[in-house]
């Protein structure tokens, strides 16, 4: 039996990395979590391992920048519910480095996993309903001294690969659904 693989991505800057959680979807228990210096070794591991991913949420933006309105239907809604946005930026306005880096890791997947649906999370606001979490996350996953400086990472990474399989399973909330930019899910 082939297993149905999701994916949890917390995008940091090219020094910090990218932190990935992955589960099935038959079994709700984090399989692993690791930390890659960009999207090029993530692809190596996921194909190494036989990895085929069929969603992956991404806490990034699927571009740096943006053409059109001033802000983005999804961040204003999520900046509505009270929630603190990092706004992704206008064409020809400097973007931080970690939405830079985010494209790369939505370009990267999506030429490797053309058949892996990619959307955007925002695992602040999914943090605030893990009540109805299925996502189990062994603690042995977080053991050892390097992993803690990133701990916050490695959860947010955690707490995207739920918010996939809530996509999955149609349970998902979400902001901006007509945002040409794309919408957000939690």
């Amino acid at each position: 039996m082939t297993s149905t693989w999701l994916l949890g991505i917390d995008v940091g800057g090219t020094r910090k990395g990218i932190h990935v959680a992955a589960r099935t979807v038959e079994n709700p228990h984090v399989s692993w979590i690791k930390q890659f210096a960009g999207p090029k070794e993530l692809v190596e591991h996921l194909q190494n391992e036989g990895v085929t991913p069929v969603l992956a949420a991404i806490d990034a933006p699927p571009r740096a920048w943006r053409n059109g309105a001033v802000t983005r239907l999804a961040e204003r809604e999520i900046c509505a519910l009270g929630y603190r946005v990092q706004w992704t930026r206008r064409a020809g306005e400097p973007a931080p480095e970690w939405m830079e880096h985010g494209q790369s890791v939505w370009q990267t997947l999506r030429s490797a996993f053309p058949e892996c649906r990619l959307i955007e999370t925002f695992p602040t606001v999914a943090s605030d309903l893990l009540s109805s979490a299925d996502t189990v996350l062994p603690l042995s996953l977080l053991n050892g001294k390097e992993r803690r400086a990133t701990i916050k990472d490695y959860l947010d990474a955690v707490i995207a690969v739920d918010v996939a399989a809530r996509v999955l399973s149609g349970r998902a909330n979400h902001a901006g659904l007509d945002d040409p930019d794309g919408t957000i899910y939690f």
